[in-house]
């Protein structure tokens, strides 16, 4: 994604690149990639230091997956959740929700017998 190597170069350039795409992606009632630029948005943030936007970002983004069937994007955006939860020093208990949707993410390769 283009946003990702911006933000490796200039994450305050990325932060303005990923609001505009929410907005527009939200205009154009393109949902699901407005939530993914959402997730992403809130990485930005945390990477510059504003934990506490990230992190209202990415639950934001969380509550907007729930019905989502993508587990992969899910389980990105509750690791960094958690990831800028323990940044901020934030504590919750172990979530069993979380589980389901990480092991759905990386299923276990199958054995051969």
């Amino acid at each position: 994604m283009i946003g990702e190597i911006v933000l490796a170069d200039d994450s305050h350039r990325a932060l303005n690149l990923f609001a505009w795409a929410h907005d527009l992606l939200l205009e154009v009632e393109a949902s699901y990639d407005a939530t993914r630029a959402l997730v992403t948005r809130g990485h930005a943030h945390v990477v510059t230091g504003e934990i506490g936007a990230g992190i209202q970002d990415l639950e934001m983004a969380l509550a907007g997956l729930a019905d989502v069937t993508s587990t992969r994007w899910r389980a990105r955006c509750q690791e960094l959740l958690g990831a800028a939860r323990l940044g901020h020093g934030h504590v919750r208990k172990f979530d069993p929700d979380t589980v389901p949707a990480i092991a759905a993410a990386a299923p276990a390769p199958e054995r051969n017998p």
